[in-house]
């Protein structure tokens, strides 16, 4: 995982839609939404939640409050 994938999925965890990734990070609404689908494919994910679950299983992302 890159990175800014990472930092995509803490936001991802957050709830956060691709505008307010894109807004967060200062990228595009379509760079978000091809960086979130590039995370959903690495974690074998189909959805957001899938993807923040399976990333906490294999501990790519903490748990945080």
């Amino acid at each position: 995982m890159t990175p800014r994938e990472q930092e995509v999925l803490t936001l991802l965890a957050d709830g956060a839609s691709n505008q307010a990734i894109a807004d967060a990070l200062f990228i595009t609404p379509n760079t978000a939404k091809r960086h979130v689908k590039h995370i959903l494919g690495k974690l074998d994910a189909t959805n957001r939640i899938q993807a923040v679950l399976r990333a906490r299983e294999l501990h790519v992302l903490s748990l945080h409050p």
